[in-house]
């Protein structure tokens, strides 16, 4: 009985949490055709290698400055510790959904939720684009 508590209190207690990963750094040559998509503005692409449960790079100003990018982890904060809490992407779309506690989250927005019960936003990784590469890091 006393884990059914502890258990039922996870949700709560942890909300805005996301695990924290080993550092980690990410190249995306935007000369390869695997990151087309970033060519135009809202387009993104997803890297389960890296991050928590894996991130999306989407593109959300089209300036050609180093902050034309941002990436997020696919982790909920609402339910980080869930297992099946990593939020769903489709393709040319600015929002994504977790599929446990059916918060939405807008990326043009910097990961902040829309819907849905979480109060904060996807962890937002640190980005750098020079117009040919895009660089991804957890590392402040």
């Amino acid at each position: 009985m006393l884990s059914c508590v502890i258990l039922s209190g996870c949700g709560e207690g942890y909300e805005g949490y996301v695990p924290e990963v080993p550092i980690f750094n990410r190249t995306y040559d935007m000369y390869l055709t695997s990151y087309g998509d970033l060519y135009t503005i809202y387009g993104s692409t997803i890297d389960t290698t890296a991050g928590y449960r894996g991130l999306v790079v989407y593109r959300h100003k089209f300036e050609g400055l180093p902050d034309d990018f941002v990436a997020f982890d696919l982790t909920c904060p609402y339910d980080g510790y869930t297992p099946e809490a990593v939020v769903s992407w489709e393709r040319w779309t600015s929002v994504v959904t977790c599929p446990v506690c059916n918060s939405q989250f807008i990326l043009f927005n910097y990961g902040f939720p829309s819907e849905g019960p979480s109060k904060y936003p996807l962890r937002q990784y640190n980005t750098y684009f020079d117009g040919r590469y895009i660089s991804v890091t957890n590392k402040d």
